[in-house]
């Protein structure tokens, strides 16, 4: 017995032994891979992070900047137009004008829309009627403010309008007298008693009517 209990002992010994060599190497080791391990992940992970995030964030950065460069670049786009647009709904008194466009004494395009900001009195006539040749002669001295218009289909001698004749009315008149190669527009706006006489407000709305003859001081009272 005693025999068997000191090999036994030697064994458990040298059990011991080795199980603490293999403790203190296996501490030891994880030690050592402990310090390994977060040198490496600060290397890899970290630098990989890094990587990506910068990936990411360029990415980003350039995606955002085309984005906001469209956006800014059509803001531009609509802020150019500039003047704002009048579109028209007729021809009777609340109504929105129409544009008008033809060629005025100095051969110069003309635009009754160009003329936002300022009333627009806009008499539509022929030349050889008395009536509107009589409204012509006190139109000259209106101190209103308003721009006074001609627009004349025929002359005195029921000849189609020209630009001679255009010149002549500015001139003799006081007036800016516009044009049309064809009178396209003359029938819509002087309708089928010539002459018709708008006021026009400065900002293109119609605010007064009148068909036939109308008297300086009826005129003055609705400026």
């Amino acid at each position: 017995m005693s025999t068997s209990r000191r090999l036994f002992g030697l064994l458990c010994v040298t059990a011991l032994a080795c199980g603490g060599a293999e403790d203190t190497s296996s501490f030891g080791g994880g030690g050592g891979h402990g310090d390994y391990t977060p040198s490496g992940g600060d290397d890899g992970s970290a630098g990989d992070g890094e990587a990506g995030a910068g990936s990411g964030a360029g990415g980003g950065g350039d995606a955002g900047g085309g984005s906001g460069s469209d956006g800014s670049s059509d803001g531009d786009g609509g802020s150019d137009s500039g003047e704002p647009e009048i579109v028209g709904t007729g021809y009777g008194e609340g109504d929105t004008a129409y544009d008008l466009e033809g060629t005025d004494g100095t051969g110069s395009p003309w635009s009754l829309h160009e003329q936002l900001g300022r009333p627009v009195v806009l008499v539509v006539g022929n030349a050889y009627n008395a009536q509107v040749t009589d409204m012509l002669d006190y139109m000259g001295s209106l101190d209103s403010g308003a721009q006074v218009v001609f627009f004349a289909r025929y002359d005195e001698n029921t000849e189609p309008a020209d630009a001679a004749d255009a010149a002549r009315w500015q001139s003799t008149y006081g007036v800016t007298a516009i044009i049309q190669p064809d009178a396209a527009d003359f029938t819509t706006w002087g309708t089928a008693s010539p002459p018709r006489l708008y006021v026009i407000d400065a900002g293109m709305v119609i605010q007064w009517v009148n068909s036939g003859f109308t008297s300086q001081s009826e005129l003055e009272s609705k400026l």
